[in-house]
């Protein structure tokens, strides 16, 4: 009779652990799903701004040479 008790306690903890495992799991996989499509985002996000970072250079030139000249060009330039 004791067996039998303790058989039945164990197969309810066992499906509770079960209900449990299955639930964590769930929560894991929509957390991975959500961080994904953040990911997504911010890599679009990136994109767009390196492409719009591009369009200025392009259309201003390089922009890094005109900032580059100013620090140690222009002591070298009065000389």
């Amino acid at each position: 009779m004791v067996a039998a008790r303790a058989q039945e306690s164990l197969k309810a903890e066992n499906t509770h652990l079960k209900q449990l495992n299955s639930s964590q799991r769930l929560q894991y996989e929509q957390t991975i799903s959500e961080l994904q499509n953040k990911l997504k985002a911010r890599e679009g996000t990136i994109t767009e701004l390196n492409q719009m970072l591009n369009k200025f250079r392009q259309y201003h030139g390089g922009g890094g040479g005109g900032s580059s000249g100013r620090g140690g060009g222009s002591g070298s330039s009065v000389v």
